[in-house]
């Protein structure tokens, strides 16, 4: 390698300003020319066979939703909520860029990579990284914005670990801010703005649930939510508190917002306590805080007509508690509504049914999901908004369910409302003497269960409502009585023992 020839440095000259005002000038032109460099590799959209690539692949898996121009009207558009997102505004709620600024092209890989929670965007991992890096390319030739931004992530400041001196100040924070007017007193997505919440494009929209984590759409770790107060999702009514709160405040309200999350334990198997005495006659009796609760998802039913793609109600919560001749079971699901049957405001009754068997098979046969079928009947405990007290009904398929006669009525229970949820308890005697229209519920048995659930405000009426599979609850048996007494018949036996065979012991030591 050529080596350039440099004088000593006793017989160099001194540094004069001109050399500097040079070495400045050529650094300065360095950095202007890397940064435009790099600008120009972020705003760049691939090359041409790498968007042709992109775009067979977006025509494949992404068109019947978004349209094959990126305005979110595919075929599928009709059908979904919240609706596809329109590519050509180059708007994009979930980002790690300033408010008002595209995506980079991580931020779209991600969204691609783990879809949106709660939405009917999916996760993609099933396609090849390559393919979903040709995507993001292809993605964002739809909006001329990505030509004229170069997206900057926001910068992260140090973190205020969470602590209770935290979540107070961040609960603090969440009244002062009005966030409670979109997202609820407790994080429900109950507002009193919820009615009035509309996105850019004129369409409803929901306040997230802060108590369902899961479902954020852009992640649930503090830093997710960090970012989502600092950028705000464009397009909504959720601003950016990126000029309102200092970051030691936003971390607070992060801490808070995260401590409101609960946790979820998904199983098939609901178990049935049992406890001696009576059974709880509320649905906020303490007792019920000490019982395990299992969450038993919801979907749309989109088997029969009509159909119905975007249920609100998502997870219904079960416990249950049973004495040697009752049955108890608490349901809690979220509903942002609380809503009874309004004909001139097109509004229909929150309902909730749970469906059982009428009998318990030999084998693993269940009636068909959807309220039975005519070799084997399905037994509905149903309550509904605008009616007093819970019905038994029969059914041999949907559209065929009728209410027992009235002297088969053997249900109680009550139905409470608060701050966007609902808990119902009901109650039953494991076993009654209409053994012919009636499930028997015996103890050690897998007792198929399964759920349907409507919100009256979204629409939802007859088969347009959230259903579940058949899961199971399992009765603990009841400790027999005997168990008290064996142990009291030992002890006396041992003492009994013990006293026997001591005494030669004792008279030898006395003679």
């Amino acid at each position: 390698m050529r080596q350039t020839a440099r004088l000593p440095k006793s017989q160099r000259g001194p540094a004069t300003p001109l050399r500097w005002s040079i070495v400045l000038y050529g650094v300065t032109a360095w950095v202007l020319v890397a940064g435009a460099a790099l600008a120009q590799g972020q705003r760049a959209t691939g090359s041409p066979q790498d968007i042709e690539a992109g775009k067979q692949i977006y025509t494949r898996k992404c068109a019947q939703c978004h349209g094959d121009d990126g305005k979110g009207e595919g075929p599928a558009a009709a059908v979904v909520f919240p609706k596809p997102r329109d590519f050509t505004r180059g708007v994009y709620k979930i980002r790690t860029t300033p408010s008002g600024m595209v995506p980079t092209d991580d931020d779209l890989f991600r969204a691609i990579t783990l879809g949106l929670p709660g939405t009917s965007m999916p996760a993609w991992t099933a396609l090849p990284e390559r393919d979903r890096r040709l995507l993001v390319q292809y993605i964002k030739t739809f909006s001329d914005q990505f030509n004229e931004q170069t997206p900057t992530p926001i910068p992260f400041p140090p973190e205020v670990p969470p602590s209770s001196e935290s979540i107070a100040r961040g609960q603090e924070l969440y009244r002062d801010a009005e966030c409670w007017q979109c997202h609820g007193d407790e994080g429900r997505g109950d507002g009193p703005s919820l009615p009035d919440l509309k996105d850019d494009w004129d369409q409803p929209i929901w306040p997230a649930n802060l108590t369902k984590c899961w479902n954020f759409r852009g992640g649930s770790t503090r830093q997710d939510i960090f970012r989502a107060f600092m950028t705000g999702l464009s397009g909504t009514p959720m601003p950016s508190y990126a000029e309102i709160f200092e970051p030691d405040q936003a971390w607070d309200l992060t801490n808070y917002v995260h401590a409101l999350c609960r946790n979820r334990t998904i199983d098939i198997i609901v178990r049935g306590r049992t406890v001696d005495g009576n059974l709880p006659t509320d649905p906020n009796d303490p007792r019920w805080d000490e019982v395990q609760g299992i969450d038993f998802p919801l979907v749309g039913q989109i088997i029969q007509e009509p159909r119905h793609f975007t249920p609100a109600v998502d997870v219904v919560t079960v416990k249950a508690l049973h004495n040697d001749t009752e049955i108890a079971l608490l349901l809690i699901w979220d509903d942002r509504t609380h809503s009874k049957a309004d004909s001139a405001a097109q509004i229909h009754d929150d309902a909730f049914v749970v469906q059982w068997p009428v009998r318990l098979s030999a084998g693993s046969e269940k009636p068909y999901f959807l309220y039975g079928d005519t070799s084997r009947p399905a037994y509905l405990w149903q309550w509904q908004a605008s009616n007093e007290g819970i019905v038994e009904l029969n059914a041999t398929g949907f559209g065929t369910q009728s209410p027992q006669p009235k002297e088969s009525q053997g249900l109680k229970g009550t139905t409470v409302y608060r701050h966007g949820q609902y808990k119902m308890l009901v109650r039953r005697a494991l076993l009654t003497e209409s053994k012919d229209i009636d499930l028997q519920f015996e103890e050690g048995k897998f007792i198929p269960i399964a759920f349907s659930a409507w919100d009256g405000s979204n629409g939802e009426v007859g088969n347009k409502r959230a259903i579940s599979a058949w899961y199971y609850l399992y009765l603990e048996p009841t400790p027999a009585k005997t168990r008290f007494v064996y142990p009291i018949i030992a002890v006396v036996a041992i003492a009994a023992f013990e006293v026997f065979f001591s005494r030669p012991g004792r008279r030898r030591q006395s003679e």
